[in-house]
């Protein structure tokens, strides 16, 4: 009888380890995650997308913050924005992974509003098809 629970205990294990490599593979390392933090003092957006997405992120990014060119055909970037004396901030990115950070005594509302607005549009981008 210990024998039957031994070998359901390993068959259990062994549907539970495919399950998880599965999982890993198809959805947890495919890389697609959206964060942002917003509190008294800063505005963070982390993202982590696949990394065939990468060109048409970093287009969209230069689009939206013209005439400021934050990738400029580099797909690594770190390195702080100022669109205007109330809007600035820092952005960190590689292929696969953007993070902006925005100090909120360094921008008017109406900057922090359009980066969300930007930022919100990523989303859009990282889960198309």
């Amino acid at each position: 009888m210990k024998k039957i629970y031994i070998l359901a205990a390993v068959c259990f294990s062994a549907v539970v380890l495919t399950a998880w490599q599965f999982l890993e593979k198809h959805i947890i390392t495919r890389g697609i995650r959206y964060s942002v933090t917003d509190n008294r003092t800063t505005l963070r957006i982390n993202v982590q997308y696949d990394n065939d997405k990468a060109a048409a992120l970093e287009r969209y990014i230069d689009s939206c913050f013209q005439p400021v060119k934050v990738f400029d055909g580099q797909h690594e970037v770190e390195k702080d924005i100022v669109i205007a004396p109330a809007a600035s901030f820092h952005i960190n990115a590689s292929e696969g992974a953007f993070h902006l950070t925005a100090r909120k005594k360094e921008n008017s509302p109406a900057s922090l509003a359009h980066i969300k607005e930007v930022c919100g549009g990523l989303k859009t981008i990282i889960l198309a098809q």
